[in-house]
């Protein structure tokens, strides 16, 4: 019976390690790393709507990419689609005074990552024959501000010397600078009411837009949530 038993487990155990192995190998040769954004920015102005290079990040196990260029940030309304891209990065030439959202997906031979963060930018209007709005500044909550709240208006002022442009506004908050989120878009108010988190810093800025494409980022401003 002792024999019997150990000869039982001896053959579970090795049953039981060689079929680990075999399967951790499999999964391990389909993985596809996601690609990282670089150019055009998140909330980056390209004053040149044609030939915009656009550059990503170099994916493990990849053997093309699929860029795509949206004017939704749903990507319902698609504007560019471009496979079987070899290398990592591309050009594309697109239409002025528009608001674009781009994002990459790596293919391999088996299997394709996950798509990769969404940026947005701008491609600017005839500046020639339009004054840009003004740079929009902060109001409250001023730069390094404490909040000792859970609800926090954003507020900042814009102008624009031409008087009959009609100004929208672009409102993007997060808890890290590079990677801010759009959280109200094309609004016409210049205050904005957020939810925050306790113990938390944010970061915001504004982007103010014209109806002639001109475009004007604010600079970066913080919050601490106490």
């Amino acid at each position: 019976m002792i024999k019997q038993f150990w000869y039982t487990m001896c053959s579970v155990f090795l049953l039981s390690c060689g079929g680990g192995n075999k399967g951790g190998d499999t999964i391990e040769d389909v993985l596809v790393a996601t690609p990282v954004l670089s150019e055009p920015s998140n909330q980056f102005i390209c004053l040149n709507h044609e030939n915009i290079d656009f550059s990503w990040s170099q994916s493990t196990g990849a053997q093309n990419y699929l860029l795509e260029v949206a004017t939704d940030k749903q990507f319902l309304e698609k504007v560019s689609s471009i496979s079987a891209i070899t290398q990592t990065n591309k050009t594309v030439s697109l239409n002025k005074a528009t608001t674009y959202y781009w994002r990459v997906k790596a293919i391999g031979n088996d299997s394709e990552s996950e798509y990769s963060s969404i940026f947005q930018f701008y491609t600017q209007g005839d500046a020639v024959i339009n004054h840009l709005p003004k740079t929009p500044s902060i109001i409250s909550p001023e730069n390094g501000d404490e909040i000792f709240s859970t609800s926090v208006s954003l507020e900042w002022e814009s102008t624009d010397e031409d008087s009959s442009d009609v100004l929208v506004f672009d409102v993007y908050l997060g808890t890290e600078v590079a990677n801010l989120e759009l959280i109200s878009e094309n609004q016409t108010s210049k205050t904005h009411l957020v939810n925050v988190t306790l113990g938390t810093s944010y970061y915001w800025r504004i982007a103010a837009k014209d109806n002639h494409g001109g475009v004007a980022l604010g600079s970066m401003s913080n919050f601490n949530v106490q």
